[in-house]
């Protein structure tokens, strides 16, 4: 093999590295987005749960007549 395949070789590992980190980092942060949307939804939820119990925003707990 002469200099140049040798050159050629290395670039193209190094491109295929810094595709390869491209793609976890955005894998990375797709998981990070679908984690705080879950939360976001958990907490909304815990809020209209709690709402409802307190008969806010047009709900009224069937106890509480």
């Amino acid at each position: 093999m002469n200099g140049e395949g040798i050159l050629l070789k290395a670039l193209w590992l190094l491109v295929l590295c810094h595709v390869v980190d491209w793609i976890l980092k955005l894998v990375r942060g797709k998981m990070l987005v679908v984690k705080w949307a879950n939360r976001m939804a958990v907490s909304l939820a815990f809020e209209v749960a709690v709402n409802r119990a307190e008969g806010v925003g047009g709900y009224t707990d069937a106890r509480c007549l």
